[in-house]
């Protein structure tokens, strides 16, 4: 229980830190999803697309729900790295 609360400690932390922008939709085939939680209930969740980066996330503040990392830092490169550690690549 304790390595799963720190993974889902050091994802939050990651999550939060993504910048991310308008997105030029590219592929999107999204291989991963990170479902957020609140008192046990699931609140929202998000569709990720490694080989475009970019996400789908429900009321973004941009016009539709599809938006795109900066893959140009280091959290967003440590974020992928984590995912695909714990589920795999998409490749």
């Amino acid at each position: 229980m304790v390595f799963l609360t720190l993974v889902k400690e050091s994802l939050a932390a990651l999550w939060r830190s993504q910048k991310v922008q308008e997105n030029g939709v590219m592929c999107h085939d999204p291989h991963h999803a990170v479902l957020f939680f609140h008192k046990g209930r699931e609140i929202s969740r998000t569709l990720i697309c490694f080989h475009c980066i970019n996400a789908e996330i429900p009321c973004s503040m941009f016009r539709g729900d599809l938006v795109m990392f900066d893959d140009q830092i280091p959290e967003y490169r440590a974020l992928k790295s984590n995912l695909e550690g714990l589920v795999g690549s998409a490749e």
